[in-house]
């Protein structure tokens, strides 16, 4: 029988979608009780029934991340959950992508890293599951590619994050994050979401500019890949920004939480 008075936090932590900042936020709220979790293999895969043993096998921790957790979670009833999921411009995903892996390749004997439009290029055709509408894919698919995604793929995603009691984009991070205070504080009235940016690389520049930068980086022909290749992920992050500044704005008070969040955050450094 389940005791658990309050929601087990569960982030969802998609790759290069700002989560580490995000873990170092739970970390410093719960501290011993924040647990990063994976499975036995780098492409492992924690779906409901893995994750609702998980919570029940860590009975005193609250918050748990990892790369592995998979939607939905509708089907864990007989504990409270509250997924976390963080989406991000796919293109602004992808200069991030391009510097982690290049950062862990050999790149003497991998040619698909001489360039940024060389490595588009070669994951379009060798693994287009991180590449192409891979946040429709994660949100309507739990992740599973075998297809790319369609409008129907879209029209799933866009239904599951409206299903979501919070999301939040890495492109409007200080909003988000008033959200989710606002959100978790009727559990944990101390939740404090201010942070210290982690793995933050160039995102301060601001979206319309890393997005010029990333384009004037390309040739004309890895640009149009990149286009063509995330035209439902484009569609889900207008969708998401909207639906965003649509639950932001019911919150009382909003502007003066988020001039809070800001003047905690100058605290930390």
């Amino acid at each position: 029988m389940n005791t658990r008075a309050l929601p087990a936090l569960i982030h969802l932590h998609l790759f290069k979608n700002g989560g580490s900042t995000l873990d170092w936020i739970l970390r410093k709220n719960f501290d011993r009780q924040f647990m990063e979790f994976h499975g036995e293999t780098a492409d492992s895969t924690l779906v409901a029934p893995d994750i609702e043993r998980m919570i029940q096998e860590n009975p005193d921790h609250i918050a748990f991340s990892s790369h592995h957790f998979r939607l939905p979670l509708d089907t864990i009833t007989d504990i409270p959950v509250f997924p976390i999921l963080f989406l991000r411009h796919p293109l602004d995903r992808v200069a991030s992508m391009f510097e982690q892996e290049r950062r862990m390749a050999d790149e003497e004997n991998d040619p698909s890293f001489s360039s940024l439009s060389d490595w588009i290029e070669s994951a379009v055709r060798n693994r287009p599951y991180i590449l192409c509408d891979s946040q429709v894919s994660f949100l309507a698919r739990g992740g599973v590619y075998y297809e790319p995604p369609n409008e129907f793929c879209l029209e799933d995603a866009t239904d599951a994050l409206d299903h979501l009691p919070f999301f939040g984009l890495v492109s409007e991070y200080d909003v988000s994050i008033v959200l989710l205070e606002h959100q978790l504080q009727r559990w944990w009235p101390g939740f404090d979401g201010a942070y210290f940016p982690q793995n933050e690389g160039s995102r301060d520049r601001g979206l319309e500019s890393r997005l010029e930068r990333l384009a004037s980086h390309l040739t004309p022909h890895a640009y149009a890949a990149l286009l063509r290749n995330n035209k439902y992920d484009l569609a889900l992050f207008e969708y998401a920004r909207a639906e965003l500044m649509t639950r932001t704005a019911r919150i009382v008070g909003f502007s003066e939480k988020l001039d809070s969040l800001k003047q905690r955050k100058v605290m930390l450094r």
